[in-house]
């Protein structure tokens, strides 16, 4: 996608290397065939009203991100 070029090369312009990333809406089913299981996936809007609920950092979400915690399935080899 677009926006996920944008970022992409955002980060790069930065220095900074660009290692992985993910389609939110495939993503669970992707986990799933390897084992693992999606426990929560946060968007930018998600993470600031969590860590920063009061506004007291100034933290503003540009919905371009999102972070995945996840599991192994019990019993699962990965």
């Amino acid at each position: 996608a677009a926006i996920f070029d944008d970022l992409e090369e955002t980060v790069r312009s930065l220095g900074e290397p660009f290692i992985s990333g993910f389609a939110p809406a495939t993503l669970a089913q992707e986990l799933s065939g390897v084992g693992l299981v999606l426990e929560e996936d946060l968007s930018e809007f998600d993470m600031v009203a969590r860590f920063d609920p009061d506004g007291v950092n100034g933290l503003v979400p540009a919905d371009r991100s999102h972070v995945a915690r996840v599991r192994v399935i019990s019993g699962e080899s990965v």
